[in-house]
């Protein structure tokens, strides 16, 4: 098997350094020497430089200058027969792994916990014993290269931002090599990232294929981490399995072009045995898998996973898989800029959350003592991405810096603010909306459990913290569109809503392909809200007179929403806590058939006229009036 070391050398010697790998006598041929930040002496910053070595070497001979010395890394022996199981939800905004180990073939893990690095398990050695002396250095290995550890107790812990550090002097027509032309940035919204010399890329899942180069590398550098884990522990290293998730909005060609990223990567790190070890699942199932076995989930429930840029739902009835759902409708279409799959319309200065908040936090940072926080906000701040921004104001109060301080609580401001409710009201009520409409249109019963999973549904809590009030609202959405009184709608819903996934693959690693969940997949276009649906539409088939009939089914559901508030003591003001001096303007905004209507043909216009149609239309509209309603209600 193909050996695998990455060397990485910071330098702040007046002489240039070089490294040559040996094998007894014989001189070990890198297959990479990237130079990622030259040395600038008279600012006493360092060179970082990484050499990529794919066969084993027994010294390291050092040339500075005209003198020369030699390294003897004292490499341990390991072997064993331990079988790990990794889980990997790659997400949109943030990503969790999950790892399992037994001790012989044919079992299956029986828990699983966070992917971590330990001190005992340290998986990059320096040359010298510490670099605290030398911040430069010390945070270059951070910045350029992974940190010493990975857990609970550091602020780079699981589940983190999905992005990736760029050198930004790539060439992306020549072959590129993680923890060499890039890394993980785990210092990413912790620190001042290096943009000098690196440009961060987030939202990686949904760049266009111009930019699949990335998501390669972000794998890459994943699988190393999780190879290292593998041997360091004695484990089997072709007996590993490694399950991946996938929306079941994902077309068949964009399933086929990540899963040959996977498959690449498995063969490469870990053998040939892929067809057997690499396992997917869809979103959809996964976290079902975990609920049912940990929290009891009943025989009738749906399970909603909202990420950044997809909400996945799974519905079970009388204990089997009934139907499927999966759309473009997640956190981005709250706090993005009015943009589907990656695109958008704005940027942050229109979006109303941004302009709320960006300001306020910035004060706070700056009279807590955080300037670095401070400084690191406006860093992101000044690529007017509103995504990034928010999540960003999200992840403070999880700093160790912040020390639980709640002026610095996000996610409590927006449970505090009346106006901006609304948004999440309406995001919410959408959601299960359709949902009670598909089931409904399929002949399924009622759920007895809702059970949410996914980064984006920590939103959840914006609507109530109260689990019987957030079941009520569904009730009565359920009660609306099954037009019966139906019994109590069960929450499920936990604080950490995106390990759902990987632990339910972990605990359940039955495959599932895009042919698999093909049966029980279930799209209502948008215009058949009130009908069975028609059958295979092609983006094509989407005329003038379709899109004004998916805007009157938009139109239909604000209709019904702010009638189940008059109908049910005004549920949304007197429940959910939102301002009741602003309903009715609130109500105007969601039916402006103007901007309904412009945010779908502003979604369609990325769309192919001959390609299937993959996922619901219903919510296109929708995007450009919470953005909308998000910059209006902000300033009544």
């Amino acid at each position: 098997m193909e050996k695998h070391y990455r060397i990485a050398m910071f330098d702040k010697g007046q002489r240039d350094t070089k490294l040559t790998c040996y094998n007894g006598t014989t001189s070990i041929t890198e297959e990479a020497h990237v130079i990622r930040e030259n040395k600038e002496i008279e600012n006493n910053e360092s060179s970082k430089e990484a050499y990529v070595i794919n066969e084993n070497f027994d010294r390291i001979n050092v040339q500075i200058g005209e003198t020369q010395g030699v390294i003897v890394p004292k490499f341990q022996l390991k072997n064993g027969n331990k079988i790990y199981t990794f889980a990997i939800d790659f997400g949109t905004t943030n990503s969790h792994i999950e790892y399992g180990v037994v001790t012989s073939e044919g079992t299956k893990p029986s828990n699983s916990d966070t992917f971590n690095i330990p001190l005992n398990e340290k998986q990059l050695h320096y040359l010298h014993a510490n670099y605290d002396s030398d911040l430069d250095i010390k945070k270059g290995f951070i910045h350029y290269f992974i940190p010493d550890t990975i857990s609970d107790k550091d602020d780079f812990t699981f589940p983190m931002r999905t992005v990736f550090a760029e050198w930004n002097q790539n060439n992306r027509n020549e072959k590129m090599h993680a923890l060499a032309n890039g890394n993980i940035p785990f210092l990413y919204e912790k620190d001042i990232f290096p943009e000098a010399y690196n440009e961060a890329r987030t939202e990686l899942k949904w760049r266009g294929e111009e930019e699949d180069s990335l998501v390669e590398l972000y794998l890459e550098n994943i699988f190393l981490l999780l190879r290292n884990k593998v041997v360091l522990n004695g484990g089997n290293l072709k007996a590993t399995k490694i399950i991946w998730f996938y929306p079941a909005s994902m077309d068949t060609g964009k399933f086929d072009i990540f899963n040959g990223y996977w498959d690449k990567y498995y063969k490469k790190y870990f053998g040939s045995n892929s067809t057997e070890n690499l396992i997917t699942i869809s979103e959809s199932a996964a976290p079902f898998r975990y609920y049912k076995r940990n929290k009891g989930a009943k025989s009738e429930v749906v399970t909603i996973d909202i990420g950044g840029g997809t909400t996945d739902v799974y519905i079970v009835e009388n204990d089997k898989p009934a139907m499927l759902l999966s759309f473009l409708f997640a956190s981005s279409a709250i706090f993005g800029d009015g943009g589907i799959g990656g695109e958008t319309r704005w940027n942050s200065d229109s979006n109303g959350f941004v302009q709320r908040y960006y300001n306020e936090f910035v004060d706070i940072l700056d009279s807590c003592g955080l300037s670095d926080l401070k400084d690191t906000l406006g860093q992101i701040e000044k690529h007017h991405n509103s995504q990034d921004i928010i999540v960003f104001l999200f992840s403070l109060i999880g700093n160790k810096k912040v020390n639980g301080n709640d002026a610095l609580d996000f996610l409590t401001k927006l449970s505090n603010n009346k106006n901006l409710k609304y948004v999440f009201i309406v995001f919410y009520g959408a959601i299960l909306y359709f949902i009670a409409k598909s089931m409904k249109s399929k002949g399924l019963k009622r759920p007895l459990t809702l059970a949410f999973s996914g980064n984006g549904a920590k939103t959840l809590r914006v609507l109530s913290s109260n689990n019987n009030t957030i079941g009520q609202f569904a009730k009565l959405i359920f009660d609306g569109v099954y037009n019966e009184n139906g019994t109590r709608l069960d929450i499920i819903f936990e604080d950490e809503p995106k390990k759902a996934t990987s632990k339910g693959g972990i605990l359940n690693s039955k495959a599932e392909t895009p042919a698999d969940i093909k049966p029980i997949k279930f799209t209502l276009i948008g215009n058949d809200m009130n009908s069975k649906p028609a059958g295979d539409v092609r983006f094509e088939q989407i005329t003038e007179d379709v899109q004004s009939q998916i805007v009157d089914s938009v139109v239909e559901f604000v209709d019904f929403l702010f009638k189940l508030h008059e109908d049910n003591d005004e549920f949304l003001t007197s429940s959910l806590s939102a301002n009741d001096s602003i309903i009715e303007q609130v109500k105007e905004i969601c039916s402006d058939r103007g901007e309904l209507s412009q945010s779908l043909k502003a979604a369609l216009s990325h769309k192919r006229g001959n390609k299937k149609v993959e996922e619901t239309l219903f919510f296109y509209p929708l995007i450009g009036v919470l953005h909308e309603l998000a910059q209006k209600v902000i300033k009544i």
